[in-house]
C-alpha cells in the first residue's frame, strides 16, 4: 500500500493543477509559436488570455498521468521479468507516462515553440524507456548512459532541427522494434499477449486518427478536436504494453 499512496498523490494533485491553470489570466504573447498556434490544426477553439490555449486536448493529457500513476500503484509482479527487480523499471516507466502528459498538456496550453520542444521530448523519453527496457531483456544490460546520451542529443535536435521529429520518431520506433525482436527471440517469454495485441490496436487506431484528424490544415467550425484521441488511445497503449511486460515469464533471462 506505501507505493500506492504517492500514485494517488500525483493523480490528484496534477488533476487539481492542470484544472485550476485553464482558468489562470495569462497571456503567451511575446512567446514564439508553434505553427499549430498559425493555423489551428488541432481544431480546437483558442481561449487567448488564459494560460491554456486549449483546455479540452490539453487536458486530455491526464489520461497518461492516470496510466503512470496506476503503473506506480501496480503491487509487484510474480513473474520472472525486470519489473518483479525492485520495481525499478515500472518506475521508470510510468514516471516516464507522467511526464509526457505533463510536456503535452503544457504544449497545448501555449502552442510555443517551447511547448512542443516539452511535448517532443516527453515523447522521446518514453520511446527511449521502452528501447532500454527491450535491450536490457535482450542482453542484460540497463543502457542508462545511451538514455541520458540520446536525450542531450534529441534535445539540440528540437532546437536545432525540429522539422526532424517525425523522422526520429521513426527511427526511435525502429529501433525499439528491432530491440524488442531481438528480445522476443532470444527469451521465448511466456506471457498474455492480448496485452500486446491491444496496445498495438490502440496505438495504431490513435496514430490513425492523428494523421488524419489530428493537425487538420483546416477545421470545419464546430469540428470535434480528434487530437483528443490520440492522447486517450496512446497512453492507454503504454499501459497496455506495461501489463503486458508484467505478465512476461523470462525462464532464459539472464541480469
Amino acid at each position: 500500500m506505501e507505493h500506492r499512496r504517492p500514485a494517488v498523490i500525483i493523480l490528484l494533485l496534477s488533476a487539481i493543477v492542470m484544472v485550476a491553470l485553464t482558468w489562470l489570466p495569462f497571456s503567451w504573447d511575446g512567446w514564439a509559436p508553434e505553427a499549430c498556434a498559425l493555423r489551428n490544426c488541432y481544431c480546437e477553439p483558442m481561449r487567448y488570455g488564459y494560460f491554456v490555449l486549449q483546455p479540452v486536448t490539453a487536458l486530455s493529457n491526464l489520461g497518461y498521468v492516470l496510466v503512470g500513476a496506476l503503473i506506480l500503484a501496480a503491487s509487484a509482479t510474480q513473474h520472472g521479468n525486470p519489473l518483479a527487480q525492485g520495481w525499478r523499471f515500472a518506475r521508470w516507466l510510468g514516471g516516464a507516462a507522467i511526464v509526457t502528459g505533463w510536456a503535452s498538456y503544457l504544449s497545448h496550453a501555449s502552442l510555443t515553440r517551447a511547448g512542443e520542444w516539452l511535448d517532443l521530448m516527453g515523447v522521446y523519453q518514453v520511446l527511449l524507456a521502452l528501447l532500454v527496457y527491450s535491450l536490457h531483456r535482450w542482453s542484460g544490460r540497463t543502457a542508462v548512459g545511451l538514455y541520458g546520451a540520446a536525450l542531450l542529443v534529441l534535445g539540440a535536435q528540437m532546437v536545432l532541427a525540429p522539422a526532424w521529429q517525425q523522422i526520429v520518431i521513426s527511427i526511435l520506433l525502429a529501433a525499439w522494434a528491432v530491440a524488442e525482436g531481438m528480445a522476443q527471440w532470444r527469451l521465448r517469454p511466456r506471457a498474455n499477449r492480448r496485452f500486446a495485441a491491444a496496445a498495438a490496436a490502440l496505438f495504431a487506431s490513435g496514430a490513425a486518427i492523428w494523421g488524419w484528424y489530428g493537425r487538420a490544415p483546416v477545421c470545419a467550425p464546430g469540428e470535434f478536436p480528434w487530437h483528443v484521441a490520440w492522447h486517450l488511445l496512446s497512453a492507454a497503449a503504454i499501459g497496455c504494453l506495461y501489463w503486458y511486460y508484467r505478465s512476461e515469464d523470462l525462464p532464459n533471462f539472464r541480469s
